[in-house]
C-alpha cells in the first residue's frame, strides 16, 4: 500500500536532517506503532505520509508510493487521514460538529450521511456531550477527542494518529484504543505515532522506531514492575498554597466546586481526573489568569494577587507549548525570566547554561524554539520556568511528546528544586508516574476534590468506585 525508500528530509533554514534514509513498507490492514525519542523525527515522518509536508517545506528526496500514486508529485491523498500531535493546530472550525462535518462536507455526502458520521465518531471517542459546544471552551483533553473525531468522520483507509493519548484520560484512551481495533478489523490501515503506547500496544501487529532519524525495527516492550512513592512523604509541613472551598463557573456552569487543599513545600501532588473535571482550571487560578467565583487561594500565606505581582513565586507550563514560547531562540527564551526578574547580566547567562545542559538542549541554543518537536518545546517550557527558582510549579501534563529518558531528566530538574523548599502541582493522567514521583494525588471528578492521599490509596479507592483505568501497571508510560 505504502512504499517509501530512502526518504530524507531536512526543514528550510535547518541543517540537521530530520529524515536521513527511510525505507518502510506498509501493508492494507497493517496495524503499526513508530515509537522513538522526542525529535527523531516521528511526527516529520507521519507528516509526509499523510501529505501535509512536502518539498515547499523543506528539502525532500528518496520516494514515497501509495499505490499507484507518486507521494513527492502528487502529494495528500484523500485515502489518507492523520491527527495531529497538536490539536489546536487542525481546528478549523467554531463549534464541535461543525468541525467533525468539516472533512465528510467536503468529501460531498448527504446530510443524512454526515450527521450519522458526527454521531458515530463522537460516541466513538467518548465525545457525545460535548455536541453543540464551541470549540474555545473545551479542555484540551476534550479538544483532542474532537480532533481525533474529525479525522474519524472521513472513514480514510490509512489512519494516522500522532500522539493521540497526549491529553487524553485512561478510560478515553482505552476508548479510542477499542475503537481502532474495530476499524482494523475492518480492513483499515492504522499508523500510531506514540512514546507512551501501553493503551494501545496489545492491538499493534508491529512496532517500528526512529533513531536520528533513520526507521530500525523495534521490540515489543516489557511492562515495568510497580514502584510505589516514597514511604514517607518528604515535604515539612510548612504550607506554600492554599485553596479553601474554591469554586469556579464557566458561563453559569460550574468548572470547579468547593476545592479546599494545601500543598507543601517540598511535596509534590499529581493531579488527576477525566478530560474536563477542572484540572487546567485550577491550574490557571492559581496562577491568577483566572478569578474564582467563590472561596479564597493563598500563596505563601498571602491572597493570589494579579499574575505579575506572584510572577517570581509561582511559575507555570501550559498544557500546549505553542502557548508559552515568546522569542526568536530557545537561549533569548531561557533569558526570558532572569532578564525580566533583574537578575545580573553575567549570572543570568550562565543560568542559561545550566539550564541548557540539564534540559538536554544546548546544540538548540541558536534555534528557534517554533522548529523544534513538541517534546523539545516541552523542555524549553520547563527551563524557562526552573530557570529563575519560584516556590511553587505548577505543570499541566508536562510530559507531553517527552520519551522515558527526557521524563525523567524532568523529573530530576524538578526534585532538585523540590528539594531545596519549593513544591510541584503536576496535572497527569498516568498513575505509574503518579506512584513513582508524587507524595499525594488530588483527584478530581466533575470539578469536586472526590480523593486527596497518598496515590495508592487513592487508587484502591477508585478501584472500589469501578474507576480501574487509574490502577498502576494498567498503563505504563
Amino acid at each position: 500500500m505504502i512504499q517509501v525508500e530512502d526518504l530524507r528530509f531536512t526543514y528550510a533554514g535547518g541543517e540537521t536532517p530530520a529524515l536521513n534514509g527511510i525505507d518502510l513498507r506498509v501493508n492494507q490492514g497493517d496495524f503499526m506503532l513508530l515509537t522513538g525519542e522526542s525529535g527523531s523525527g516521528k511526527t516529520t515522518l507521519a507528516r509526509i505520509l499523510a501529505g501535509v509536508l512536502g518539498s515547499e517545506d523543506g528539502d525532500l528526496g528518496g520516494s514515497v508510493r501509495f499505490e499507484d500514486i507518486d507521494w513527492l508529485d502528487e502529494i495528500g491523498p484523500s485515502a489518507v487521514g492523520l491527527v495531529q500531535q497538536d490539536p489546536e493546530s487542525q481546528v478549523v472550525t467554531l463549534r464541535v460538529e461543525d468541525e467533525v462535518a468539516f472533512g465528510p462536507e467536503n468529501l460531498g455526502l448527504d446530510r443524512g450521511e454526515i450527521q450519522s458520521r458526527i454521531k458515530w465518531a463522537l460516541g466513538s471517542v467518548g465525545a457525545g456531550r460535548l455536541q453543540g459546544r464551541r470549540v474555545s471552551s473545551l479542555s484540551g483533553g476534550e479538544l483532542q477527542k474532537v480532533a481525533i473525531a474529525s479525522i474519524l468522520a472521513l472513514k480514510p483507509r490509512v489512519l494516522i494518529l500522532d500522539e493521540p493519548s497526549s491529553s487524553l484520560d485512561l478510560r478515553s484512551a482505552f476508548k479510542l484504543s477499542g475503537v481502532l481495533g474495530s476499524l482494523n478489523s475492518r480492513g483499515m490501515t492504522i499508523i500510531v505515532v506514540e512514546h507512551h503506547y501501553s493503551w494501545v500496544i496489545e492491538r499493534v501487529k508491529e512496532v517500528m522506531k526512529i533513531e536520528e532519524g533513520r526507521l530500525v525495527r523495534g521490540k515489543r516492550p516489557v511492562k515495568p514492575a510497580t514502584r510505589e512513592s516514597p514511604a514517607e512523604p518528604s515535604f515539612n509541613g510548612e504550607i506554600n498554597l492554599s485553596l479553601r472551598e474554591v469554586r469556579f463557573d464557566y458561563g453559569g456552569k460550574s468548572a470547579l466546586s468547593g476545592v479546599t487543599m494545601d500543598l507543601h513545600r517540598g511535596e509534590i501532588i499529581g493531579l488527576m481526573g477525566d478530560n474536563g473535571s477542572g484540572k487546567s482550571t485550577l491550574l490557571l487560578m492559581v496562577m491568577g489568569f483566572l478569578r474564582p467565583s467563590a472561596g479564597s487561594i493563598s500563596i505563601e500565606g498571602q491572597p493570589v494577587a494579579a499574575t505579575s505581582r506572584i510572577a517570581r513565586r509561582v511559575g507555570i507550563v501550559f498544557q500546549n507549548p505553542n502557548h508559552q514560547i515568546l522569542e526568536s531562540t530557545v537561549r533569548s527564551e531561557l533569558l526570558f525570566g532572569p532578564r525580566n526578574f533583574g537578575f545580573e547580566h553575567g549570572e543570568a547567562d550562565r543560568m542559561v547554561g545550566e539550564t541548557l545542559e540539564e534540559t538536554g538542549l544546548s546544540r538548540y541554543a541558536n534555534e528557534n524554539p517554533h522548529r523544534l518537536s513538541m517534546g523539545e518545546k516541552r523542555r524549553v517550557n520547563v527551563g524557562s520556568v526552573t530557570i529563575y527558582g519560584p516556590a511553587i510549579y505548577l505543570l499541566d501534563e508536562p510530559f507531553v511528546g517527552q520519551d522515558p529518558g527526557n521524563t525523567s531528566r524532568i523529573m530530576k530538574i524538578l526534585r532538585s528544586r523540590v528539594e531545596t523548599g519549593s513544591s510541584c502541582l503536576i496535572s497527569t493522567h498516568d498513575p505509574d508516574f503518579a506512584l513513582r514521583n508524587c507524595n499525594r494525588i488530588a483527584f478530581l471528578r466533575e470539578g469536586a476534590l472526590a480523593h486527596l492521599g497518598r496515590p495508592l490509596e487513592v487508587f484502591k479507592r477508585l478501584q472500589k468506585e469501578g474507576e480501574d483505568w487509574y490502577l498502576p501497571n494498567r498503563v505504563n508510560r
